[in-house]
């Protein structure tokens, strides 16, 4: 049989800028060996580490396209914040969190599997359609692709169904004037200048 001796590879406890985190290490279905940071806590690299396996053998066994990208999408939101978390700040996290979320809430698909490129047009124009910029609807599928990214580099799905989406045309001629009230100084001026008028 095809893969047999591959092992269901390893986690080792290593040192990182922000603490600690889970290593693993394993063999691909071409018999590469692989090194990646799964997780800050063991639960959560493990459970990647066995869907990284679980995919490497469907490889091996011809299947890996009928299984490949069947994860949740709230189970992949998770397990990648933890991952981000070791590599960035917690501003960008709570960004990545808070951008990912609206797109998870107005699409359809429960699984990157059901994934298609419609979900994202439509999402970025019901965005832009409910008042926000073309950037600011941009900046949240920039985010949802860096998940899908992630999910790619560590072999939980095949591919990122959103690679090929365009994102909307930003600049000046797209920019939005938002309503704003006015700060003390700016109503004072106002003031000042209707009194000026009427004498």
């Amino acid at each position: 049989m095809r893969g047999r001796g591959v092992g269901r590879g390893s986690l080792r406890r290593i040192k990182v800028a922000g603490g600690w985190a889970y290593r693993g290490e394993w063999q691909d279905a071409q018999g590469k060996r692989r090194r990646r940071i799964l997780g800050g806590d063991k639960r959560t690299a493990e459970r990647v580490l066995a869907e990284v396996i679980r995919q490497r053998d469907l490889e091996l066994g011809g299947l890996a396209g009928e299984e490949k990208g069947n994860i949740p999408f709230r189970e992949l939101l998770g397990t990648f914040l933890r991952d981000l978390a070791l590599r960035t700040g917690a501003s960008h996290v709570d960004k990545s969190r808070r951008g990912i979320g609206r797109i998870l809430d107005r699409v359809s698909a429960c699984r990157v599997q059901d994934l298609r490129a419609s979900h994202a047009t439509d999402y970025l124009l019901a965005r832009v359609g409910h008042g926000a910029s073309n950037s600011t609807a941009n900046l949240d599928l920039t985010y949802f692709r860096s998940m899908l990214n992630w999910a790619v580099r560590n072999g939980l799905v095949a591919s990122n169904p959103l690679q090929g989406i365009r994102k909307l045309p930003e600049g000046r001629a797209y920019r939005r004037n938002r309503k704003r009230a006015l700060d003390e100084d700016e109503a004072a001026a106002l003031l000042r200048a209707a009194r000026d008028r009427e004498t």
